[in-house]
């Protein structure tokens, strides 16, 4: 509930709710978590389904193109690996597979995708300076990302600007 300017409810208007509102596109999908950016949310199924709905002007979504959904839309480009956590950032989104390998996608004009450059991803793509690593936990700030790998090692990148 909240502001839905740009359909991150997921409701299938750009209406603001003043109450919980059951998201119907998720009817008999079972959900095992959800993130939160500034105008996009993404989520991930108990079969391991990873969707994004809301403002997509950056890729953030994930589903290949800069357009808004007033719904949640399930990625498609995951190379047939099943996700088990996602984060947002401001405008971009981070994933995790169940093999922990480490996905980001949306705005990188302060690196914080973590592919090291400063361009939009449309899609999900791998961390590959990360990919002998799994992947524990993550975190997207407003133009960084943290990374905790099952070794206690913690990672962050993006703007480090104070």
């Amino acid at each position: 509930w909240g502001r839905n300017q740009n359909g991150q409810l997921g409701l299938g208007s750009t209406e603001d709710s003043l109450v919980p509102q059951k998201i119907q596109a998720f009817q008999g999908i079972s959900i095992k978590m959800v993130a939160a950016g500034a105008e996009h949310t993404a989520a991930v199924s108990e079969e391991g389904a990873l969707y994004g709905w809301g403002w997509g002007r950056y890729g953030n979504l994930g589903l290949g193109d800069r357009n808004d959904r007033l719904v949640p839309e399930k990625v498609s480009t995951l190379n047939g690996e099943k996700m088990n956590m996602v984060a947002c950032g401001w405008r971009h989104t981070i994933s995790v597979s169940d093999t922990g390998r480490l996905y980001t996608y949306g705005w990188s004009k302060y690196g914080q995708l973590g592919h090291g450059d400063f361009e939009d991803h449309l899609v999900p793509h791998k961390v590959e300076s990360l990919a002998d690593s799994f992947i524990k936990q993550i975190a997207g700030g407003w133009r960084h990302t943290m990374a905790l790998t099952s070794d206690g090692k913690l990672y962050g990148w993006g703007w480090n600007k104070v």
